[in-house]
């Protein structure tokens, strides 16, 4: 990601922005209405109305396997033709043994939930089944202890798979924090089968904030490659740029080690003239990482309430303001931390009385 080129005239196609429900992330598919059509005692047929209310869905939750979901038994089930939905798991951590792991296993767990949703699809299409995918736990590469799944920071490789499976499926499943979730196990290992979106306290977690900047992005689609993102609505464009790295979370302590995957970038945007409010997001392991606040305390009985508000206001992306005069192009030049991402926003800025740009 050294540099890069775009034009805000792009040919532009349409960025869906999925609904959002309380601890679920809606996708693309429909939820199908029934209707319920009565008559009242008699048979009367000038008597009759229609009775509009939502009925009780059937759904088979399955786990399937780590590889070839596709030929899975459940294909050849009659019970698939009486589904109105299918849920199911994809966690990358599943089919990895960090202590085994070679760098072709962790290159193929980098877009895991996206290549299982995709290929548990393809089987239904052969099928001729159009059911809707409910996606209730997932999760990527992360680190199995506390200290290196937290010390692991994704957030571009978070982002990039909710940019992916938002398309594949109708609902993705979070938990509301680690304490329902369950994540500790009595062996002092995690459970990263699946994802929460906060910690202890209310804290969030980096999926909180890689929803919060998902939830921002709409419109239409100028450019869209593996680490750019570019989008234009209403006489505004959002640009995100993404420095998605994988390796093995049990070296995620070896800052030399991880210094290796900062990449620069340089950015020139075409198209832009007058003024224009600039903000800029930035998610990185400095800004906005829950895990190298809360481990900087080291007092036995570990934070306080005071300490929580502290981290509570410290644990979010940095935000950044400037405001340009654009002729014909902007230029960004900076670099991403190792799984970094960074959202910038234009909104065009006008004289009184003159009127937005077409």
């Amino acid at each position: 990601m050294t540099c890069c080129s775009a034009s805000c005239s792009s040919p532009p196609t349409n960025f869906r922005q999925p609904r959002s429900t309380a601890g679920a992330l809606s996708g693309t598919g429909r939820r199908r209405p029934a209707k319920l059509r009565a008559r009242p005692p008699g048979g009367s047929s000038a008597g009759s109305f229609i009775a509009c209310c939502p009925q009780p869905q059937l759904g088979i939750w399955h786990r399937f396997a780590p590889s070839d979901p596709g030929n899975d038994p459940l294909f050849h089930s009659p019970l698939l033709a009486e589904a109105d939905f299918l849920a199911c798991q994809a966690d990358a951590n599943e089919q990895l043994d960090l202590a085994q792991a070679d760098s072709r296993r962790l290159a193929s767990s980098e877009h895991y939930p996206l290549h299982k949703l995709r290929q548990i699809h393809s089987a239904l299409r052969q099928r001729q089944l159009n059911l809707p995918l409910w996606l209730l736990s997932w999760n990527t590469l992360t680190g199995d202890t506390r200290d290196t799944n937290g010390r692991f920071f994704r957030g571009a490789l978070l982002m990039d798979n909710l940019l992916g499976v938002a398309d594949q499926v109708w609902l993705a499943g979070f938990w509301l924090n680690s304490g329902l979730q369950g994540e500790a196990r009595a062996n002092g290992k995690l459970d990263t089968s699946s994802l929460a979106l906060h910690y202890l306290h209310g804290l969030p977690r980096p999926i909180y904030w890689v929803l919060w900047l998902w939830r921002r992005l709409r419109g239409e689609i100028l450019v869209h490659d593996k680490n750019l993102l570019l989008l234009h609505h209403q006489g505004h464009y959002q640009l995100l740029l993404r420095n998605t790295v994988v390796y093995n979370p049990w070296l995620s302590s070896e800052a030399a080690f991880i210094q290796r995957f900062s990449q620069p970038y340089s950015v020139r945007l075409q198209g832009l003239d007058g003024s224009w409010r600039i903000k800029q997001h930035l998610f990185d392991q400095h800004h906005g990482a829950l895990f190298p606040l809360v481990d900087a305390f080291r007092s036995r009985s570990g934070p306080d309430a005071e300490d929580y508000q502290w981290l509570m206001h410290q644990a979010r992306p940095a935000l950044s303001v400037d405001e340009a005069r654009l002729d014909g192009y902007w230029l960004r030049i900076d670099s991403l931390q190792s799984n970094a991402l960074v959202l910038y926003e234009f909104t065009p800025q006008f004289s009184s009385g003159a009127d937005p740009a077409p």
